[in-house]
């Protein structure tokens, strides 16, 4: 059973009456709901993506802006972004399920949903377990749980196979870039340091006090990374290179170790983030063999 999920116990006389279903989410606040949501709002792009890879996506009638996964998502309802939600507009469609991600939404607005009764799950998915486990949740809470059990294994067992292939091999000391002016990484406790960590490579900003650090080049100079990953502030593998062929003197530059990732790939917290890690994986596995 997902952590945080159960079913609630119901004595005898109910007989075969459903029982009511309850999840805990990562604000710490229980959603209630005596049977599976029909009606379902994503306030983020990437829970439209986990809705519908969790076999809910029928049962979405609004998302935000930049909810581009998978194409049906675009033709949806859209009703505001992470700091400008038109909250009428999320009553009127009467939806008796909200999810919300914690990191990107206003304390205000679900406290505001939640005060006119309205089921507000809240998740805050930092890790690449936290994937298949958010699946399994929304699968529950929506009456899908079969389909997302299959898409929360699948995702599992690819990631078991990355890891195994990249098991005792050689660490990458890589630097993972999310913008280039400024420059801009992630610190250990960012998913994308996990997809690094699991393809055998070790992020040079790992231990970072910041969750997204600035970089500055003498520190990047000094820790001289084998690899280079990243692809938000580039529209394509060739732009990515560009960018870093000034700074010929890092090792990942003159072996040309640079991998450019689509950022939908990497830095969303939904099962295609397997495909970011395969990219990363081959691109460290490249850089080993320039390494003998």
């Amino acid at each position: 059973m997902a952590w945080g999920l159960c079913c609630a116990w119901l004595p005898p006389w109910h007989g075969l009456e459903a029982a009511p279903l309850l999840a805990a989410g990562d604000d710490g606040q229980k959603v209630f709901l005596r049977q599976p949501a029909e009606r379902i709002v994503s306030l983020a792009p990437h829970l439209t993506e986990l809705i519908y890879a969790a076999g809910a996506g029928a049962k979405l009638v609004a998302v935000t802006v930049y909810s581009d996964y998978p194409q049906a998502a675009k033709s949806l309802p859209q009703v505001g972004d992470s700091s400008n939600l038109d909250l009428e507009r999320i009553v009127m469609l009467k939806p008796d399920l909200v999810l919300a991600w914690k990191s990107n939404v206003s304390p205000f607005a679900v406290e505001r949903l939640r005060r006119l009764s309205i089921q507000v799950y809240v998740t805050e998915t930092r890790r690449l377990a936290g994937i298949p486990k958010l699946l399994r949740s929304i699968g529950l809470l929506a009456g899908t749980a079969n389909i997302a059990e299959a898409a929360a294994r699948n995702f599992e067992e690819q990631l078991r196979e990355l890891a195994q292939a990249a098991h005792g091999k050689a660490a990458i000391p890589t630097f993972i870039e999310i913008w280039h002016d400024p420059l801009l990484s992630v610190n250990g406790e960012h998913i994308m340091s996990e997809v690094v960590a699991l393809c055998g490579g070790k992020n040079i900003l790992a231990a970072a006090p910041a969750l997204t650090p600035s970089v500055g080049l003498e520190t990047l100079l000094q820790a001289d990374p084998g690899a280079i990953i990243g692809g938000g502030s580039a529209a394509t593998a060739g732009a990515f290179l560009k960018l870093w062929e000034k700074h010929a003197s890092l090792t990942a530059v003159r072996r040309r170790n640079i991998f450019y990732v689509h950022p939908d790939w990497i830095q969303r917290s939904t099962p295609r983030i397997f495909l970011g890690a395969k990219v990363v994986c081959e691109g460290l596995e490249k850089a080993r063999n320039a390494n003998r």
